[in-house]
């Protein structure tokens, strides 16, 4: 499930715990004033699933999203069969709303659940047919006129609620996309505008550096002319770099950058992208150490996880001294998929930690060989990771390193 899906997933949870909070605590006064069989048991009931609704749709977190799905399918079910079948039978046509239940398993969970989709959605379909045909009338005729002497009045006030509710909930969504619409807009002119500056040095660097290298080659020594060459070539390298992470982070922004997780051999992953710094790494004398199981399999987008560890491993490099390792350490615990890149270079302190993930207030910094760098690599390891469901963090201290955490969900949310 993508980020942008997960967040509309979200946003659906929240607001159906909203409304069966909402409709369950203007059903309670039929409840108090019909007195069905056994009614203090079952508004007791009704009463504690009231509260943890609308405790759930206060303190819900995205990482609760299929857990708090589950349970919400599962107590608005249960619920609604302890009222058909031991408050109002089927008089008042609420079995009608199994229906609806066992559609909301489809829109709520995850697609790889389908085990939990098709239960709770069968489970329904057989409470709506059971309730339906086979439950009697008869049981309930004691207090059948008040049922539906009342239950009109009842009903109006749950479908003016659940309206207010909704024109409320939507009119606060609203404003807030459209903050987030006009924040977004403004972080991204202010990171081109940071962009456009910092492609303008090299670019320029590369023309002045040919033109020089065309009217003096002749007069430069082999050796001189070989390291010329590869200053070029790295500043060429870094600029490939920049222009390649802003093409994928603007594809991953405008939504059409494809997500294909599938499960790959984590430690081929790294070597191939290890590979590619190794010649510049060599060049400086910097090492690297690996720590990962030859079995470990990880479920991710590949070309999207070696982008992450192309920008993780390139920081690494830039700032690292001569003659010190970069150490890559990998596992997998309790169903979530680990990996740390760390090197023993200049260190960040607190404020720069704080934003490196930051898009208003990216830091900007050099590495140890005066390589020039935007911060939008980071950003686009936070966004990638992001779409896996899973997280980033850093540790880092002044003058003795950094170490960059990567974590993944076994399975992507």
């Amino acid at each position: 499930m993508s980020s942008h899906q997960q967040k509309s997933s979200f946003e659906l949870l929240r607001l159906g715990f909203l409304i069966a909070g909402a409709s369950t605590l203007v059903f309670l006064p039929m409840e108090f004033y019909l007195k069905p069989p056994s009614w203090p048991v079952f508004t007791s009931i009704n009463i504690l699933l009231t509260v943890l609704y609308f405790g759930f749709w206060r303190l819900v977190r995205p990482e609760w999203l299929t857990k708090a799905s589950i349970a919400l399918c599962t107590a608005s079910s249960f619920q609604m069969f302890l009222a058909v079948n031991f408050h109002y039978g089927p008089l008042l046509g609420l079995q009608a709303f199994f229906l609806i239940f066992a559609y909301l398993p489809f829109l709520l969970l995850p697609t790889h659940h389908r085990a939990w989709v098709y239960t709770l959605s069968s489970l329904n379909i057989v409470f709506f047919v059971w309730t339906t045909f086979f439950l009697s009338a008869t049981n309930f005729t004691t207090y059948s006129a008040d049922v539906m002497r009342f239950s009109h009045l009842m009903s109006a006030l749950i479908i003016v609620a659940i309206f207010i509710v909704l024109v409320i909930y939507f009119q606060i969504c609203s404003r807030r996309r459209e903050a987030e619409l006009l924040d977004n807009a403004h972080n991204q002119d202010l990171l081109f505008s940071l962009i456009a500056h910092d492609l303008r040095g090299p670019v320029g660097g590369l023309k002045e550096g040919l033109g020089f290298y065309e009217f003096h080659r002749n007069a430069m020594g082999d050796q001189e002319q070989a390291d010329f060459l590869h200053s070029l070539r790295q500043t060429a390298d870094n600029t490939f770099t920049l222009l390649e992470n802003l093409l994928l982070w603007t594809s991953q922004r405008q939504g059409r950058l494809p997500f294909h997780p599938f499960p790959h051999a984590w430690k081929d992953l790294v070597d191939s992208v290890v590979g590619l710094w190794q010649e510049q790494a060599r060049g400086t004398d910097v090492t690297f150490e690996r720590d990962i199981p030859n079995d470990l399999i990880v479920t991710c987008d590949a070309d999207m996880m070696s982008t992450v560890l192309r920008n993780l491993i390139s920081n690494a490099v830039k700032f690292s001294p001569k003659k010190s390792v970069i150490q890559i350490r990998s596992s997998l615990s309790n169903g979530w998929f680990c990996c740390e890149v760390q090197d023993s270079g200049m260190g960040m302190d607190a404020n720069t930690q704080a934003a490196l993930f930051n898009t208003k207030d990216r830091p900007q910094r050099h590495g140890l060989r005066g390589e020039r760098g935007t911060g939008l690599g980071l950003l686009l390891v936070q966004e990638f990771v992001a779409h896996h469901g899973g997280k980033v963090s850093v540790q880092s201290v002044l003058g003795k390193g950094s170490t960059f955490r990567v974590e993944l969900p076994q399975i992507p949310q």
